[in-house]
């Protein structure tokens, strides 16, 4: 799902976060039971993030499961 020309336009939002958990994918690895920030944006859709306020590390641990 990578796109073939690198001018090519997901349609999505990202930011620096994602990242980290895309590369992650691209490597073969699962970055959903990973403590990432971003999210995997080749991803499915249904993997679109729910947004709250995060304290700490311990806050996003627990509600990622």
């Amino acid at each position: 799902m990578v796109p073939e020309d690198f001018g090519e336009s997901l349609g999505i939002n990202a930011g620096l976060s994602d990242l980290p958990p895309t590369i992650t994918a691209l490597l073969g690895i699962d970055p959903q039971n990973l403590p990432w920030l971003g999210r995997n944006i080749l991803g499915s859709p249904a993997d679109e993030p729910v947004i709250w306020g995060v304290k700490g590390w311990v806050e996003l641990i627990v509600a990622r499961g």
